[in-house]
């Protein structure tokens, strides 16, 4: 990621020099000192701008958790200061060309196209840039409290090490729930298992005369939402926050992405998943024999 963010932050900044030096070779401006340091001196400023664009957009991106809403606060928060600063830095360049000696005049003025341009790839080819590549994931997002708790004692994730965690989660995505919220609703089609993050959910079949027979009660760490998933059919049951919670959802496409391209992860994480299931059902059998040999007792 750390490459990525370097690359990253040097290409709305050569974007400006080489259409500095393509305006050159259309006015016919010759290589001298003073344009080769306008591209120097240019790049050291500009990239303060993009540098300040890509923090502003981490600190959103981990207050909101929604790379679109981080992106356009990110756009609303620094269009007025890093315009200002632009405009001001073309303005001192400018003064440049009222001098009279040639070099200088040239300085000034390729200074100031150099900035322009900056400015513009900065709310350009920048946002476009974060956006596709996605240099912040939801494996940053996720605080290492939660990663050590949660992430690497979870039954899902049983005998894999951290770095094979990290690529399995960065194939889901985040999704909130309130207090009462329904996760997926008897009916609704199988398209995604679930992890909790935090909270707690609560799984029950709904049945006809309105009520929600209670079956289990998941904790962080836990999974469900699969037996529907790899059965191929729709919910049988409802699953509702008890509180509120966070899930990593990974849907079908992911989990057969994950298959092709890391078969000895999906190996592991399909033998977990079948362990842990394997697990809840003799609990739900242990449980129903109890419940029948209460009833039997009753007088």
């Amino acid at each position: 990621t750390e490459v990525r963010v370097g690359l990253l932050a040097t290409l709305p900044n050569l974007f400006p020099v080489v259409v500095m030096f393509g305006f050159m070779g259309f006015m016919g401006i010759p290589l001298n000192i003073g344009t080769t340091m306008a591209a120097a001196i240019a790049i050291g400023i500009a990239v303060d701008d993009t540098l300040h664009f890509m923090l502003r957009y981490n600190r959103e991106l981990k207050a909101s958790k929604s790379h679109n809403t981080a992106m356009q606060r990110t756009i609303y928060g620094e269009a007025l200061p890093v315009v200002s600063t632009s405009l001001a830095l073309i303005a001192g360049f400018l003064v440049f060309t009222q001098a009279d000696f040639p070099p200088i005049v040239q300085f000034g003025m390729l200074g100031a196209l150099v900035i322009f341009v900056a400015l513009l790839a900065d709310f350009i080819i920048t946002p476009l840039a974060i956006s596709s590549l996605r240099l912040i994931t939801i494996w940053d997002l996720l605080s290492l409290q939660l990663r050590k708790q949660v992430l690497e004692k979870s039954p899902l994730f049983r005998d894999l090490h951290p770095w094979q965690i990290r690529q399995f989660i960065l194939s889901g995505s985040i999704q909130h729930y309130g207090k009462g919220d329904l996760v997926f609703h008897q009916g609704d089609e199988s398209n995604a298992l679930y992890l909790l993050l935090t909270g707690k959910v609560e799984v029950c079949l709904p049945v006809a005369e309105g009520g929600c027979d209670k079956l289990e009660q998941f904790s962080p760490g836990d999974v469900f939402g699969d037996v529907a998933l790899f059965a191929g059919i729709p919910r049988k049951t409802d699953a509702m926050a008890l509180e509120p919670s966070t899930v990593l959802v990974i849907n079908r496409e992911n989990i057969e992405r994950n298959l092709r391209h890391r078969p000895r992860i999906s190996a592991r994480i399909f033998a977990n998943l079948t362990t842990d299931l394997s697990r809840r059902l003799i609990r739900m059998i242990n449980k129903q024999q109890a419940m029948g040999i209460k009833t039997r007792r009753r007088p």
